[in-house]
């Protein structure tokens, strides 16, 4: 009996320092719980830098791309000559009934779609071009539908692009409404966009 008794008291013992070490474990383990799940965090927050910096690369070269000054198409066939010589009656008269240039109207058609020239005698010949062309409703805004006829066959896909990207012009009063159009128009294809 006194032998089981001194391997039930070493069992003891040695159960005793087994549950110690079980809990002491288990204390390091919840202790170090928070460090694991730290780490997790930091590795996942480390994906989820990765994958923000990513996006914000990405739009930021995508912006950039877009901001990028686009050289306006001229050469011996763009803007079409016949297109010219055709709007040449009404770009002069156009030109007398507002006071805008020869030179601010090729500045605004060839220059740089990211600055473009701003001139009250501008917006008011944009605005003439319109009405001239008929393209305006009983209120003097442009009817799209109207301009979208006026298009000539060569030149629709660019043409309706345009059109259809810039449906709700803004401004105080018609000719700002017009000058609006054209920037627009101006900005979504800077290379196709000409003033006649």
């Amino acid at each position: 009996m006194m032998m089981a008794q001194s391997v039930q008291e070493g069992f003891s013992a040695r159960g005793q320092e087994l549950v110690d070490l079980l809990l002491c474990f288990a204390h390091l383990t919840i202790a170090s719980l928070p460090l694991v799940l730290f780490r997790k965090v930091i590795q996942e927050d480390l994906t989820m830098r990765f994958i923000l910096n990513f996006c914000i690369f990405s739009v930021l070269f995508f912006i950039n791309l877009e901001a990028r000054p686009q050289t306006p198409r001229r050469d011996e066939s763009y803007p079409p000559r016949d297109i010219l010589a055709e709007y040449r009656p009404i770009r002069e008269q156009c030109m007398a009934d507002t006071g805008a240039t020869e030179k601010i109207i090729q500045e605004f058609s060839d220059g740089d779609h990211l600055s473009p020239v701003e001139d009250e005698a501008l917006k008011c010949y944009m605005n003439c071009l319109f009405h001239k062309i008929q393209v305006v409703d009983d209120t003097g805004h442009v009817h799209f539908e109207k301009l979208r006829l006026k298009v000539p066959d060569d030149l629709k896909d660019v043409g309706h692009n345009m059109i259809a990207q810039c449906e709700n012009p803004v401004g105080a009063n018609l000719c700002e409404k017009a000058y609006w159009l054209h920037t627009c128009f101006k900005r979504v294809d800077p290379v196709h966009y000409f003033l006649v």
